[in-house]
């Protein structure tokens, strides 16, 4: 006998099979899917925690130095700072109060981040002090400081090439003032709390005009001015905070930001690797995927018994139908209920074609009787 193609049996396990591992696949399917993204959604609120406590963190630095301008501005060395010219140095008193305000200045602290540069800039006389350079008359090539404050209309928070910068002009309430005291915070002083963390990310800081506050980013050096680019992204959404997927150098990230109030409005991101935040949705896709291939075993080995009692009456049907000695088999059939329907018809006609012989020799054999009565 030819052997069958595909026999009832096989389809029987094979119907078990699909009946026991889709709903496996699917529900697996859907756990790990849904793990990735409560994994991917607590990874992307953890670090936006962070990231807001980096931003109350600089912002603090940020709020100490105003008031400790507003400190030193109040002081009666700095009121005098305001109404003299101290450029003629041959004067005792003059020396003294450039004493007095250079050790004013050198007094003001930022919180943990050191001391930074303090420069008085006066205007009125042309002359200027700082913790770093000291007295030194007014360099017409130096910054017109005074056009800035006006256009800024008050104190101001300015990013520069290695520094930040807090302008406070003096008097605060003048619309001409006389004179600026200039707070200079070096890059490290704030970079150190953008260090790249494994909960955080890769942050950076930028200001309204775009200028750059950063440690390290997955940017070559000369692809930094991209970020003004993904800035421009965080800009354009016109939320206080929130996430945007990027692309940068063929990977994903998200870019998680929070957007600050003080100082003229900075904006605090950080760059997060998908790929960092999936390492442990991987894991739970391999454990979740030999749960489905263990509890799919398990149901075809339970279900072997069950599908072997379905088809043994079949298979006896068959044999005494179709295997039976002396029996033909049909050579279309394709599995044993085929072989068996096939078997049928071929009975079914070979009866019909019987009964018609039947009825034709009876009619013979009327015709016949009533020929010999004759």
């Amino acid at each position: 006998m030819r052997p069958l193609r595909l026999r009832y049996y096989h389809k029987l396990i094979l119907f078990a099979v699909c009946l026991i591992t889709l709903p496996v696949a699917a529900v697996g399917g859907f756990s790990y899917f849904k793990s990735s993204d409560t994994i991917q959604e607590k990874v992307n609120g953890s670090a936006l925690q962070l990231l807001m406590l980096t931003r109350q963190q600089v912002e603090q630095i940020l709020v100490t130095a105003d008031n400790a301008l507003t400190q030193l501005a109040s002081s009666s060395t700095l009121s005098r700072a305001l109404n003299n010219d101290v450029s003629a140095l041959n004067r005792s008193d003059n020396v003294q109060l450039i004493n007095d305000l250079r050790e004013g200045m050198g007094r003001i602290k930022l919180h943990d981040s050191g001391t930074g540069e303090v420069k008085f800039v006066q205007l009125r006389y042309a002359w200027s002090l700082s913790t770093t350079f000291g007295f030194v008359k007014y360099d017409p090539e130096e910054r017109d400081w005074r056009d800035a404050v006006q256009l800024k209309q008050g104190a101001y928070w300015t990013v520069g090439e290695q520094s930040i910068s807090y302008v406070k002009p003096l008097p605060a309430v003048s619309l001409d003032p006389s004179a600026v005291v200039i707070l200079n915070i070096p890059y490290a002083d704030i970079s150190r709390y953008l260090a790249p963390r494994q909960e955080m990310g890769m942050p950076f800081i930028y200001d309204r005009d775009f200028h750059m506050i950063h440690d390290q980013l997955p940017l070559a050096d000369e692809q930094l001015p991209d970020l003004a680019r993904y800035a421009q992204k965080i800009e354009d959404t016109g939320l206080q905070q929130g996430l945007i997927p990027v692309r940068v150098n063929g990977e994903s990230y998200n870019i998680i930001f929070t957007k600050s109030d003080y100082n003229g409005g900075w904006t605090y991101a950080s760059f997060i690797s998908v790929r960092e935040m999936t390492k442990e949705a991987a894991a739970i896709k391999w454990f979740t995927l030999a749960v489905c291939l263990l509890v799919a075993t398990a149901g075809v080995a339970l279900s072997l018994p069950g599908t072997r009692s379905i088809y043994v009456p079949v298979r006896r049907l068959y044999d005494q139908v179709i295997v039976a000695p002396g029996r033909g088999k049909p050579a279309e059939a394709k599995d044993e209920f085929e072989e068996i329907g096939e078997k049928v018809r071929h009975i079914l006609l070979s009866e019909k074609r019987l009964n018609n012989e039947l009825e034709y020799q009876r009619k013979q054999l009327n015709d016949f009787l009533m020929l010999k009565r004759c």
